[in-house]
């Protein structure tokens, strides 16, 4: 007959009688019925060695020995050293800083756990009489809290049953968090953080520390839709584009439309070893990387100068899905696309701006959601794309940056299109895309429920 308020109350004592016991997940003791299930499932969390809680609960037996005699001595007197004190401002603003943290998640979670907007809570709000918030919410809501601030200690049910106010939660967090923690980050700027990582509490825990973000949010990313780009028109005479084969028909279908735009298209082909021979590339302009150092990089865009004429943009085709999670071939493949960007820069950023449209563009084929479809299975190294051309897009400012991933099942004729639709897309500000089952979408950062 032990209700879900007990039960977090009787687990709350454990934890406090085992400090070496981590978190427990709500949902995972949900479905554990009998005392046995949960001491088997402590046992497990607390490291899977036999007898290991029963050995923490029994202490050693210590032997004990005669005290030797006490010999009166005159010692030197004690002088009491006053403890270094941070600057009072700096305190300050560390408190304001730690209570808007707390402030802004809680009312963040509450939002989530309730579904009352944020914009709509204050944090002199009562839970239960304002809000109706009852006792079982209320645990998830704090148990929410302390997954977003690990460092906060275990809450007392008692306490927290006499905190009313959103307010008075959050003023107690804070304190709770600052007794918590052995070591002050901010208090002292040089060898602080070390220290405390250092640290190790009596029964070798890592010791709990508050770090000094130095005012860097964190934030929730998410995917938000975007609408068909518009369209930039912009003059191309006889520029070179150059685009990787993926060894796929959708490197063909995409030389074909680029050509009719008037680009002079020329494919680089990677070795057999890492792309298999593209049968769908008969007659087209290509040129056969030997292997992928960064000299037959370099001879490349060479010979491709010489026998082409400049080069006016880029495009990286990333192949369909070949190796593991952490797949080589990946690796050798994002590395590569690192080097073509170091070789291209002075093709790239020396070209007019204002009479063509000099462009870096990387396709990857992960889940069509830039990563977050949690089903999707894909190679993470890919991932480096992205970041690559976020960074490009920062330091090459005359040249349009556009990192762009497309659903694995997306036909040759639509990943043509898609690279024609972003290529002519006139928002500079943009840098990631992504077309799949959602439409085309990009990634934003969100907090409180505000992007």
């Amino acid at each position: 007959g032990i209700d879900s308020i007990k039960r977090v109350e009787i687990l709350g004592a454990m934890r406090e009688s085992f400090p070496q016991l981590p978190q427990f997940s709500p949902e995972e003791l949900g479905e554990l019925r009998t005392l046995q299930q949960i001491v088997d499932y402590m046992q497990s969390r607390s490291g899977g060695e036999t007898g290991a809680i029963v050995a923490l609960a029994t202490p050693e037996p210590v032997a004990v020995t005669a005290a030797p005699p006490i010999v009166a001595a005159s010692a030197p007197p004690i002088v009491a050293t006053p403890a270094p004190t941070a600057p009072a401002s700096t305190g300050s603003n560390i408190n304001a800083d730690a209570l808007k943290q707390l402030a802004d998640a809680l009312l963040r979670i509450i939002d989530e756990k309730t579904g009352y907007p944020v914009e709509m809570l204050e944090l002199s709000m009562d839970m239960e009489a304002d809000l109706g918030i009852d006792s079982i919410k209320r645990v998830e809501i704090l148990g929410a809290m302390r997954e977003s601030f690990p460092h906060l200690p275990q809450f007392s049910p008692e306490e927290l049953g006499e905190l009313r106010t959103l307010q008075q939660i959050v003023d107690y967090m804070e304190v709770a968090s600052r007794q918590a923690s052995p070591f002050d980050a901010a208090s002292s700027p040089e060898g602080s953080l070390d220290a405390a990582q250092d640290a190790v509490i009596s029964d070798g825990l890592p010791a709990l520390m508050t770090l000094n973000t130095q005012g860097i949010e964190r934030r929730i990313v998410q995917l938000r839709r975007l609408t068909t780009p518009d369209f930039l028109e912009f003059s191309v005479s006889g520029e070179v584009c150059l685009v990787t084969d993926d060894g796929t028909a959708a490197t063909s279908t995409l030389t074909k439309a680029l050509a009719a735009e008037g680009w002079q298209v020329v494919t680089l082909s990677l070795p057999h070893a890492l792309i298999p021979a593209n049968v769908h590339l008969n007659g087209a302009a290509r040129v056969q990387l030997d292997d992928m150092s960064e000299e037959s990089v370099q001879n490349a865009l060479t010979q491709i100068t010489k026998r082409y004429g400049a080069i006016g943009a880029f495009i990286y085709l990333s192949p369909l899905r070949t190796g593991s999670l952490f797949s080589e071939t990946d690796k050798a493949l994002v590395k590569f696309a690192f080097l073509m960007a170091k070789h291209l820069k002075p093709h790239l950023t020396q070209r007019n701006a204002t009479t063509v449209r000099p462009c870096f563009i990387t396709l990857a084929r992960l889940d069509g959601a830039l990563g977050t479809s949690v089903e999707a299975d894909y190679g993470v190294i890919t991932g480096g794309l992205f970041g690559l051309v976020k960074t490009l897009s920062l330091e090459w400012d005359r040249v349009f940056c556009r990192a762009v991933d497309v659903h694995p099942d997306s036909t040759s004729e639509q990943v043509a299109a898609y690279i024609l639709a972003e290529m002519h897309d006139p928002n500079r500000l943009l840098t990631e895309v992504a077309y799949g089952t959602r439409g085309r979408t990009t990634l934003v950062a969100q907090l409180n429920g505000v992007h």
